[in-house]
């Protein structure tokens, strides 16, 4: 009696390991699946594989990581939110969530919960470039620019050629009155990026901060060459041109 007792026993132990390697297979079975739908760019479907994969399995962290991602590329940025919140409730050590949940704040404009984010992923990773160039954006929302210049000095150590973080850096520089140090970010700007119309655009204000009109109306022409009438604002920089004793050239 008692050796049969243990044979059911053993038989209900093996079954139970059974159900739960099946689940755990269908899950992963169905995470994959879903992965397929995201890589062709149909979330939609995505995301329904991923909820039949929840189903079998509620505790698989890139599940709810690639769910968030797919809300967020339909733009249900508040279903990201709950899905990369999840995502790090079950392993709080990949600063993608995070970053990825910082995204989705920046697209609610939940810009103080973004910058948490983002200094989540920094204690995580020091070197990551974007986190520091992503905070440094949402303290100009905040407008707390001197936080922000140090983010954009950081963003700019672990990598200079990016063109954008120069003139978010110059647009901070510039609204703190500093017209040179702007200059020379906005400068830094057109090397790496010749086509940035709008860089033209403050190196011209910059100029006229300086007084220095022949530069200012220099960078006011160049912004026109670039940008021409595409630019809402081509009448204004034009009649700040003449303003200043010149002539549009475009």
């Amino acid at each position: 009696m008692k050796v049969w007792i243990t044979f059911l026993f053993i038989l209900l132990i093996g079954a139970l390991i059974f159900w739960e390697f099946s689940k755990t297979y269908e899950a992963e079975k169905l995470l994959n699946e879903g992965t397929v739908y995201h890589e062709s760019g149909d979330y939609r479907k995505a995301i329904d594989k991923y909820d039949k994969s929840i189903e079998f399995d509620p505790d698989i962290y890139l599940v709810y990581f690639n769910r968030g991602l797919a809300y967020y590329e339909l733009k249900n940025f508040k279903q990201a939110v709950s899905d990369f919140k999840k995502a790090i409730e079950i392993d709080s050590t990949d600063y993608a969530a995070f970053f990825n949940r910082g995204l989705a704040y920046d697209s609610l404009k939940a810009f103080s919960s973004a910058v948490s984010d983002y200094s989540k992923v920094i204690s995580l990773d020091q070197s990551y470039f974007s986190a520091y160039f992503n905070r440094g954006l949402d303290y100009i929302e905040l407008v707390s620019y001197e936080t922000a210049l140090s983010d954009f000095n950081n963003a700019i150590q672990l990598y200079d050629q990016n063109p954008d973080a120069y003139y978010a850096r110059g647009y901070i520089r510039y609204n703190l009155g500093s017209y040179r140090e702007a200059l020379s970010d906005f400068k830094k700007t057109i090397e790496l990026d010749e086509f940035n119309s709008d860089a033209y655009l403050v190196c011209g204000y910059c100029y006229d901060e300086l007084n220095d009109p022949e530069q200012s109306a220099f960078y006011l022409n160049e912004y026109l060459r670039i940008a021409g009438d595409s630019k809402n604002n081509a009448e204004e920089v034009r009649a700040l041109i003449r303003e200043i004793g010149y002539d549009p050239l475009y």
